[in-house]
């Protein structure tokens, strides 16, 4: 009888993005392979892959009590009705109502992926600081289990939970993201002319957001050549999202320009001469690393997961946080210098191969699968 993987995710659009390769090779290990998650039914692309199938609606942003305790009904009798060898739990909420549900459960097996801790861990004033000692209990509940076992991205977000939870060393692993396929991502030459500055990302403030368009503002006033664009969309169920009148707003004012939301990004990433990401925190960040294997050089902040994801001064350029002006210079140096951005993406190009082939990574997971039975 074949084994019952179960991944428990937010949404099948992040997992076909970041974990589809990982699951895909399952199937091919002789895994029946379900998917829990908030699915487009009407276009159900899970289903033509091979995997199973499990709807359960997630409001992301929501602190209702009764909106997440349903959540938590909803995973709890999947779980049971499924009975999975392997639970796998990737994003916040997934985790830590999946994870209480498996101890509740007993259930033997479950692997837990922190891939970010979320916007509530950088999170200032006196509500965020209450919500931030609620999540750590939450976490202490879905975590402290002897059956689990932890991936994290970075070592700082290994260093909060081992903080929080108690958790045996041996239990831990370190995967530096989602991995990138160096055969579609390929290295070009820098684009020459008039340089595009790529900010790709959901189109959220905590991502730097702000930062990026006032770079922008101060590189033009400047007298600098240079095409600003974003592509990502606003994410609405998200409290740190950017609006869409807020958008256009800026949008008018004639220093940015919106592509929307591109489902192929290697297009957008190898017309780009310099791709931004001024985020205030991550896992590590899967745009940098798809960055990295076309041979772009990278401006993004000294903060975890993004400072994990370059070398300094050798792939890509870091910046304090939330410093648009420090954002600038960086940005200025690299399009005022095509010799140094040509030999950043050469080395990023080689950090790519060494760090972040998708094919380490699904075999790191499925490592872990295996060493269950």
């Amino acid at each position: 009888m074949k084994k019952k993987l179960l991944l428990l995710v937010n949404s099948d659009d992040f997992f076909i993005s970041h974990r589809l390769e990982i699951g895909l090779s399952a199937l091919k290990e002789g895994f029946d392979v379900y998917i829990a998650s908030s699915i487009n039914k009407e276009n159900n692309i899970l289903k033509k892959y091979g995997f199973k199938t499990q709807h359960i609606d997630l409001d992301r942003s929501s602190t209702s009590l009764f909106s997440n305790t349903m959540y938590f009904i909803k995973v709890f009798k999947i779980f049971l009705k499924i009975q999975p060898d392997i639970i796998h739990l990737i994003t916040i909420k997934p985790v830590i109502f999946g994870g209480f549900a498996a101890r509740l459960l007993g259930i033997k097996s479950v692997i837990v992926a922190i891939s970010g801790l979320g916007y509530i861990f950088i999170s200032k004033g006196f509500i965020s600081k209450l919500r931030l000692y609620f999540i750590k209990f939450l976490y202490r509940l879905a975590l402290n289990n002897k059956n689990v076992q932890l991936i994290f991205q970075n070592n700082s977000d290994k260093e909060i939970i081992l903080d929080i939870c108690s958790i045996d060393k041996s239990r831990i692993h370190l995967i530096k993201g989602s991995g990138v396929d160096l055969n579609k991502f390929k290295y070009t030459p820098l684009p020459k002319g008039v340089p595009s500055i790529l900010f790709a990302s959901r189109l959220l403030y905590d991502k730097g957001l702000k930062e990026f368009i006032r770079a922008a503002e101060l590189i033009k006033k400047d007298g600098y050549k240079a095409n600003f664009i974003l592509v990502g969309k606003p994410d609405l169920q998200n409290p740190a999202s950017i609006s869409f009148d807020q958008l256009e707003n800026y949008i008018s004012k004639g220093n940015i320009d919106w592509h929307g939301y591109k489902e192929d990004i290697y297009p957008v990433l190898i017309g780009s001469y310099v791709i931004v990401l001024p985020s205030y925190r991550e896992g590590l960040p899967k745009i940098l690393i798809e960055a990295a294997a076309c041979g772009r050089p990278v401006v993004t902040t000294d903060v975890p997961g993004c400072r994990d994801a370059i070398i300094n001064g050798k792939t890509g350029l870091l910046v304090p946080s939330k410093n648009h002006t420090a954002l600038a210079e960086a940005i200025k140096d690299l399009i005022t210098n095509y010799s140094k951005s040509e030999t950043l993406g050469l080395e990023a190009r080689k950090f790519a191969e060494k760090n972040f082939d998708i094919k380490n990574v699904v075999s790191k997971h499925l490592e872990i699968y295996r060493s269950i039975f």
